[in-house]
């Protein structure tokens, strides 16, 4: 009797900002910004990131105290997930961890979203962070906008001579 094979799951986390939301360069952050993130549905669900709160803790850290803040910064990353869903989201990476290996395609349609530690959110409300979570494997992609067509415009005829 074999044991069956695991499967390995993808799961996509899009997350975008919610006003503007191709502008290059980051937003102002200096206050609460809107985000929306994707949902399996193809809707979208909002949440906001309070910048004032998470800004003194992206300051450079000393080695001290680089896991406590990069602990603080998971935890406030997905308490403001929270009103999106995101407690399905956890629910449904867990069961599929169960399956197998599971990539979470972390997509961020805004600039500013690279200089977080998404890694470092916790699985679960006091989990393990993403990073350390045997199995899970976090990979960064930063979404393609869809290839706009060009129409040739058809060859006019040309009579003259």
């Amino acid at each position: 009797m074999s044991a069956s094979p695991k499967t390995h799951t993808l799961r996509v986390l899009h997350l975008t900002r919610t006003h503007n939301p191709g502008a290059r360069g980051g937003a102002q952050l200096l206050a609460p910004v809107d985000y929306s993130r994707q949902l399996p549905s193809g809707k979208m669900a909002t949440f906001r990131l309070d910048w004032p709160v998470l800004a003194p803790m992206l300051k450079a850290p000393t080695r001290s105290d680089d896991a406590g803040l990069a602990r603080g910064v998971g935890k406030t990353l997905r308490e403001a997930l929270l009103s999106s869903g995101w407690t399905s989201a956890e629910t449904e990476l867990l069961e599929a961890l169960k399956r197998g290996p599971v990539t979470l395609l972390i997509q961020l349609n805004a600039d500013e979203l690279y200089g977080l530690q998404w890694e470092a959110m916790p699985l679960g409300e006091n989990g393990t962070p993403l990073a350390d979570v045997p199995g899970l494997r976090a990979l960064y992609d930063e979404p393609r906008p869809p290839a706009v067509q060009t129409r040739t415009p058809p060859r006019q005829p040309n009579h003259s001579r």
